[in-house]
């Protein structure tokens, strides 16, 4: 699924609602399935807005945007928060391969 698709089926931010939680559809396709893909986190909002700037990055890839002046660290970051609500493990082995804290430390642009 990519990001786009993910974007559509969480639940976005609606202050409409007591729960403050996106519209009818999105949030009963939250509460009934959507949840279980992220059993470590409780909060589809914070999920909503890890998938949400992850979709923005991506477009900007994907639209040859330069990225210079981007906090590549802090990306990382939001991937393996995304990945540890899925599976702990999965953030673990992500952060064990990632070779982006590294080629930071040794920072290229300078």
């Amino acid at each position: 699924m990519t990001f786009g698709t993910w974007k559509k089926l969480l639940p976005s931010k609606y202050s409409k609602h007591p729960s403050g939680i996106g519209k009818d559809a999105q949030r009963d396709f939250w509460n009934d399935a959507i949840c279980q893909a992220f059993p470590h986190h409780p909060d589809p909002l914070v999920i909503m807005y890890w998938v949400d700037r992850l979709h923005g990055l991506r477009n900007r890839v994907a639209h040859l945007e330069p990225l210079c002046d981007t906090v590549v660290m802090g990306y990382h970051r939001t991937v393996a928060r995304l990945l540890r609500a899925i599976d702990p493990e999965l953030a673990q082995w992500y952060s064990g391969v990632s070779r982006i804290p590294e080629v930071c430390r040794r920072n290229p642009l300078l």
